[in-house]
């Protein structure tokens, strides 16, 4: 009887044990989580942007101060960029040089009431280049940043009489100043997409222009830009 009494107690210890590594290895393992990687937004980039432009561009006779007229240039923008940036904590400060196409344009009639002459005037922008310092604040993903430094541009302008038919041209180039501000997200560590607002501004240039018939004038050109990008970069 105490031996038949020990093997039954044997067989339930068993089964008891069976039973409890069974519900053991019915329980899953928790999934695996990925860490989040933090942004580090220090280091090499390059990119390209894609915008809108437009610019107001005033007119004026250095010879004759009443004479003045005034236009906005309106058109595409897009090009490239390259910069560094080295973050600190949340801030980041870095540096960036771009340059820019466009197609934007304007004409005009300007009338010299004095000798009832009228000229039709055609300003074009070419291309723009930017050359700023950022400093920004990081939120993770997200870089709110604000930009200034100088700024050049090429330009051309087109002039001919309507009475006479004589025209005239020049492309010149000018160098300026530049404020704007910005917002850049993080896709993951390399790729991130931004967009932002620049004002530039070109101080007074004086042409001198040498008509189709030998007669040689004057004009003084104003440029205040405004650029509205769009853009993607890689960070190496």
């Amino acid at each position: 009887m105490n031996f038949r009494r020990f093997v039954l107690a044997g067989v339930a210890v068993a089964a008891l044990t069976g039973n409890a590594t069974a519900a053991d290895m019915a329980v899953k393992a928790p999934a695996h989580v990925a860490p989040i990687v933090a942004i580090n937004w220090t280091g090499l980039y390059v990119g390209g942007h894609f915008g809108y432009v437009q610019s107001r561009a005033r007119l004026g006779d250095p010879t004759t101060p009443g004479i003045t007229a005034s236009d906005t240039l309106k058109g595409f923008l897009a090009g490239g960029q390259i910069g560094f940036n080295y973050q600190i904590n949340s801030w980041v400060f870095g540096l960036e040089a771009d340059l820019s196409g466009s197609n934007a344009d304007a004409s005009q009639t300007v009338i010299n009431t004095a000798t009832n002459n009228a000229d039709r005037a055609t300003e074009k922008l070419r291309w723009m280049s930017l050359v700023t310092a950022r400093a920004g604040y990081a939120l993770d993903r997200a870089l709110l940043y604000v930009k200034g430094g100088v700024a050049f541009g090429g330009f051309r302008f087109d002039a001919q009489d309507l009475v006479t038919g004589a025209s005239a041209s020049s492309s010149y180039s000018q160098a300026g100043w530049t404020v704007g501000a910005g917002v850049e997200y993080a896709l993951n560590a390399n790729w991130s997409v931004r967009g932002e607002y620049s004002y530039v501004g070109f101080g007074n240039k004086t042409l001198t222009l040498t008509d189709s018939a030998g007669a040689t004038t004057q004009v003084t050109i104003k440029q205040d830009v405004h650029q509205f990008k769009s853009g993607v970069n890689y960070r190496f």
